[in-house]
């Protein structure tokens, strides 16, 4: 391949903060077996390490890395960075702990979008160095048993554009970017797909291509992030103010009233005092009570950051907090 090829896939990668992940992320990206040019955009979202200066030492000595740097912005603005920076036809999305898992991936996955269209998401893994605490192995049954039960090309609503690993055409995306003033963790790749399914713009399973996620979850920042996730619902219903979306993220008033009636929180904080102690264990078997009881934590720092962020003021972007 020449390197003075316009490459027709780009893979862009958001990053912050951890410099030996998506080092390994980029090198299983730049090992990939594709009959076309193509490039991986890294942007290093304002990391407080050496993360720059890795990714300037990889690019080095391999032209297809771009390395791109910005202030601190968050998720949906380091996107729209790697974007801009990107020269590919077909644009492939991924999380800084989300890797291919043989060199053959991204070729497959390729081949499934040109001739079927749309946005495809591959089946998610979590490696087994990711998976070896007793809330990491409950984490990886709860990400891997959805899939299990799908049909390949199973057709996912607006909640199905997980932008943490997504290929789609260019031209599908239009104009359509990320909202930067969705900065917190949570829906803003969502709000996009939602926008993006009102255009057409249709998500599907491709079942046979699998990619890793190594993200080594802990059960405080599992909590933090479904927390988020509950107080950025109603930036999101902000910007789509439609009952859909307040279905969908819980906003709707009916089910916080019914989230309130079953005592949401309350279970949820109980849950959490029978399995903090135990959280971290390596030796302990998963059972079907931890996993039950993590899912009513996380149940319940949803409901959390529903109820604090339904008295806060939530900007759009066109309006922007000083």
């Amino acid at each position: 391949m020449s390197g003075a090829a316009r490459p027709r896939l780009s893979v862009v990668v958001p990053t912050y903060g951890r410099p030996d992940g998506v080092e390994r992320a980029v090198h299983a990206w730049v090992a990939q077996r594709l009959d076309a040019p193509f490039e991986v955009v890294v942007v290093d979202d304002g990391s407080p390490d050496d993360t720059y200066e890795r990714l300037e030492r990889l690019a080095a000595h391999d032209g297809r890395i771009v390395p791109v740097r910005q202030p601190n912005r968050g998720a949906a603005s380091a996107r729209n960075a790697g974007l801009a920076r990107a020269r590919g036809d077909w644009i492939l999305f991924a999380d800084d702990d989300v890797a291919p898992v043989d060199e053959t991936t991204v070729a497959r996955w390729w081949t499934r979008v040109r001739d079927a269209g749309g946005a495809w998401v591959p089946r998610m893994r979590v490696p087994s160095e990711a998976a070896v605490t007793l809330t990491q192995r409950a984490w990886r049954e709860r990400l891997e048993s959805g899939p299990r039960r799908w049909r390949d090309g199973h057709a996912f609503g607006a909640g199905g554009f997980w932008f943490a690993a997504l290929l789609v055409e260019r031209a599908h995306l239009g104009t359509e970017r990320f909202d930067e003033g969705l900065a917190a963790y949570g829906w803003e790749d969502m709000e996009l797909g939602y926008r993006l399914r009102r255009r057409g713009v249709r998500s599907r399973l491709a079942r046979g291509i699998e990619v890793w996620h190594a993200d080594p979850v802990t059960l405080d920042a599992l909590e933090r992030k479904y927390e988020s996730l509950g107080r950025q619902g109603w930036a999101f219903v902000a910007r789509q103010p439609r009952l859909p979306v307040r279905i969908w993220t819980g906003t709707w008033g009916p089910i916080r009233a019914g989230k309130a009636l079953l005592g949401v929180e309350r279970r949820g904080a109980a849950a959490r005092a029978r399995i903090a102690h135990r959280a971290e264990s390596v030796e302990e078997p998963l059972s079907t009570a931890f996993e039950r009881d993590l899912h009513a934590v996380l149940e319940g720092a949803y409901a959390r950051g529903a109820r604090h962020g339904a008295g806060e003021r939530h900007t759009t972007d066109t309006e922007v907090e000083t």
